[in-house]
C-alpha cells in the first residue's frame, strides 16, 4: 500500500441472486481496535453527493485503528438489482446481512454503526446489536424527506428555461437524477423514525449540523439508552443541501475514539 492511500478490498457478499457489494477498510493506524464500523449510506438520491464524505470518514476511522465495511444496498450501487426493484424493507436486511459480513471479514468482536441521512433510520431500524449507534443527519419523518428531495430537484431545475413539470407521484418518479419506484415512494411517505429503535446499542449519538424538532421529540421519548446530541457546523451551498463537510466527520471519528466521550 502506498503512503497516505487507505488500503480498500471489494467484493460481494449476501444471496447469490442478489449479491451486493462491500468495501473493507483493515485499520492503517498503528494502533488497532478490536472494532468493525459498519457505514451506511443514505438514498439514491444523496449516494454521490455523500459519498467522498463516507469514504474520507472511512479513511480517518481506520487511520485510527478500526476495521471500516461499506457497502451497497440491492438495487442501487454496484450492486445487483434493477433500481425499481428498490425497497426500504429490503435495504433494512442489507444492513443487518452487511454488519454480519463485516465481522466476518474482520475478525472484530466489537461492532459500531454510522450512518447518514436514510441510511441513519434503516440502521435504527434495523434489528442489530453493536456497541455504538451514530445516526448522522438520520431522516425522521420521511414525507418531510420526501418533500426536501423535491425541493432540491426543482433547484437543480429552476434556471432550465423550460422547468419540467413534477409530478406528485407515479410508477417510477425521477428526483435528482434517479428513479424512485411507486413501492418506495409509499414506503417512505409512512416512514417514522421513533424509540425505542430495533438496534441495540450501549451508546447512541445523533449528529446534525442543528437542533431540529424532530431530533428533539427523539431525545424526550426516554427510551434506554439516552440520546446524545452533537451539533457541528455544514459548510455546503444552497443547490447542494446533502454535502457533508470535514467537520462532522471528525467530530464522529472523535466520538467513536472516545476523544469527546
Amino acid at each position: 500500500m502506498r503512503r497516505g492511500v487507505p488500503e480498500l478490498h471489494a467484493s460481494y457478499f449476501g444471496s447469490s441472486d442478489k449479491p451486493l457489494l462491500g468495501i473493507y477498510s483493515p485499520p492503517s493506524g498503528r494502533a488497532q481496535r478490536d472494532a468493525v464500523v459498519l457505514v451506511c449510506h443514505p438514498a439514491p438520491q444523496e449516494y454521490m453527493r455523500s459519498y467522498w464524505a463516507l469514504r474520507r470518514l472511512a479513511a480517518r476511522l481506520a487511520d485510527e485503528g478500526f476495521h471500516v465495511f461499506r457497502f451497497d444496498y440491492y438495487a442501487t450501487g454496484d450492486s445487483a438489482g434493477d433500481s425499481v426493484a428498490a425497497s426500504l424493507a429490503e435495504w433494512r436486511e442489507n444492513v443487518v446481512a452487511a454488519l454480519d459480513e463485516a465481522r466476518d471479514v474482520s475478525g472484530a468482536r466489537r461492532a459500531c454503526v454510522v450512518g447518514l441521512g436514510l441510511g441513519a433510520t434503516l440502521a435504527a431500524q434495523a434489528k442489530l446489536r453493536v456497541q455504538d449507534l451514530v445516526l448522522w443527519e438520520p431522516v425522521v419523518s420521511g414525507s418531510a424527506h420526501l418533500a426536501e428531495l423535491r425541493s432540491a430537484h426543482e433547484r437543480q431545475l429552476a434556471h432550465n428555461l423550460q422547468t419540467p413539470r413534477l409530478p406528485r407521484r407515479g410508477p417510477v418518479l425521477e428526483l435528482l437524477g434517479h428513479p424512485l419506484p411507486a413501492t418506495l415512494q409509499t414506503e417512505l411517505e409512512s416512514l417514522e423514525l421513533r424509540r425505542p429503535f430495533a438496534c441495540t446499542c450501549a451508546r447512541v449519538l445523533l449528529v446534525a449540523a442543528e437542533h431540529r424538532p424532530a431530533y428533539a421529540r427523539l431525545i424526550e421519548a426516554g427510551a434506554a439508552p439516552p440520546l446524545r446530541l452533537e451539533t457541528t457546523p455544514r459548510e455546503q451551498t444552497r443547490d447542494e443541501p446533502f454535502l457533508m463537510w470535514p467537520a462532522a466527520e471528525r467530530r464522529i471519528a472523535e466520538l467513536l475514539t472516545g476523544k469527546l466521550a
